[in-house]
């Protein structure tokens, strides 16, 4: 390597799993690092530009399994095909390479010159913590179980593989870096956690006139929005459901079958930015029962003085005051309920939140990444 070559900045590109969802707290953390690293190309094994508007800004690159003439290109009808997609990605002319995934973009193919550092989401819950559930959603469901069992079979094996390919490891959270140990056997570095976007409001007042909780989420089932659901449903309280996804036909086949939920519960469906806030500025509350990897939302609900109901082992636990956040130990029915009278009571301080979130916004997120990058290249040019 040549003495120029050592004191510029390296050539970076990124790399996501699929970019066929229009906006999530992956794609949050995506649009940061595009900020940091502004001519980093995005690499991915599948893209869809008509339906997610985030890209329009990245030079994407996506691999031979998005050329195919397939009338659907759901990640989950070609999970088998994935890795090898991954696997397909020309990264050769980069120097570092930030892998962004739940999946299979830690298996990309680099050399032992390139840094490879992989930003982990988690290890994927439909080989590991959540199989079952995901086993009934998938396609991969709909065959017998002799042809299901050996796929998942050979995805955990790739999978274990491409885990050992990265330098370096960045989990989400601490809970994120507890699942890599307990799933891969190997370390990882020091937590960064994802960019909250949100800027602190001036007006903290949500004057409480009937209770008033949100849901803002993508509809999937590891989420557990059908714990807010029965729990809204017995307590009387009203409840809007915002976002969209998969589990939305079971979602509302719920609600039909609770007496009286219907008059409670509201499916809004996508929103606008502009929408949603006009949905925060109305919540007395944010139910997020679910076990979640970090969990942006509720980080952001808070910033607008909105107390959140939270999982205690959930990633954003981590970091939110004890006096912002309700904790429900398990996911169950009855956690959920126990905890909404105690939400109505929370009181969130401003300055608190402005002293314990304000380290975790986009311009920190950045910063830490422009150094670590910066920090972990010059280590590695030195072996």
């Amino acid at each position: 390597m040549t003495n120029q070559s050592r004191s510029r900045s390296p050539r970076v590109a990124i790399v996501y799993d699929w970019a066929t969802t229009p906006y999530g707290g992956a794609e949050q953390v995506l649009s940061a690092l595009h900020a940091a690293f502004p001519t980093a190309p995005l690499f991915t094994t599948l893209t869809r530009p008509d339906r997610v508007a985030w890209l329009q800004s990245w030079q994407v690159v996506s691999s031979w399994l998005n050329r195919l003439p397939l009338p659907w290109r759901s990640h989950r009808w070609l999970a088998p095909l994935l890795p090898l997609a991954a696997e397909s990605l020309s990264l050769s002319e980069y120097e570092v390479v930030i892998s962004v995934t739940s999946g299979p973009a830690k298996g990309i193919l680099t050399q032992p010159q390139q840094l490879h550092v992989c930003y982990l989401l988690t290890p994927p819950r439909y080989l590991y913590s959540h199989q079952q559930a995901y086993q009934a959603q998938l396609p991969l469901a709909k065959l017998s179980s002799k042809l299901a069992q050996p796929l998942l079979a050979y995805l955990r094996r790739v999978d274990q593989v491409s885990a050992w390919r990265p330098d370096l490891v960045i989990p989400i959270s601490n809970l994120v870096a507890d699942r890599v140990v307990a799933t891969y056997s190997r370390s990882t570095e020091s937590v960064i956690y994802p960019p909250i976007s949100a800027t602190l409001p001036k007006n903290y007042d949500h004057p409480v006139t009937t209770p008033n909780f949100i849901c803002v989420s993508r509809l999937v089932a590891y989420k557990r929005l059908d714990l807010a659901i029965e729990a809204c449903a017995i307590s009387g309280y009203r409840l809007k459901i915002i976002g969209d996804g998969p589990d939305r036909r079971r979602l509302q086949r719920l609600v039909n079958s609770l007496p009286g939920a219907d008059q409670l519960i509201t499916f809004v469906g996508q929103v606008t930015a502009q929408q949603l806030e006009t949905h925060y500025e109305q919540a007395t509350g944010l139910l997020m029962p679910g076990l979640e990897d970090f969990g942006i939302t509720a980080a952001e609900a808070v910033t607008r003085g909105i107390p959140v109901l939270v999982h205690a082992r959930s990633g954003v636990a981590e970091i939110i005051p004890d006096s912002a956040k309700v904790e429900i130990a398990d996911e169950t029915t009855s956690d959920v309920v126990a905890a909404l009278p105690k939400l109505l009571t929370c009181q969130v301080d401003p300055d608190l939140v402005q002293r314990k979130l304000k380290k975790y916004d986009t311009n920190e997120f950045c910063r830490q990444w422009r150094t670590l990058v910066a920090t972990a290249w010059r280590k590695h040019q030195k072996g």
